[in-house]
């Protein structure tokens, strides 16, 4: 299992500040954030430095404006094509809570 924590809104219309304080977000995102609790376990053992995370931070976000720039100029696809790739055969994957046929 994992513990996660939705940092905004549901959608658009929910900017998910009505139910949540800004201040808990914030500490949650402080205390809680993966990615820092990883960078920090790497740095203290002496896994990357400073300067090899900066080095990455620097190319996922030239990655992803590559994304985003691949993505608004292509074309938007037909409705048919929603549902395609969007479940891949797992085999025997289990995932408990999910079957009501099982326990």
């Amino acid at each position: 299992e994992v513990d996660t924590y939705r940092y905004h809104g549901h959608s658009m219309s929910d900017p998910g500040k009505i139910y949540r304080p800004t201040e808990e977000v914030q500490g949650v995102r402080r205390e809680r954030d993966p990615i820092k609790k990883v960078e920090k376990y790497a740095l203290e053992g002496n896994l990357i430095t400073e300067e090899e995370l900066k080095t990455i931070a620097k190319e996922v976000k030239k990655e992803i404006a590559a994304a985003v720039e691949e993505a608004d100029a292509s074309p938007v696809l037909e409705p048919h094509h929603l549902y395609t790739h969007v479940m891949e055969n797992q085999g025997d994957l289990f995932i408990r809570g999910t079957d009501p046929f099982t326990n």
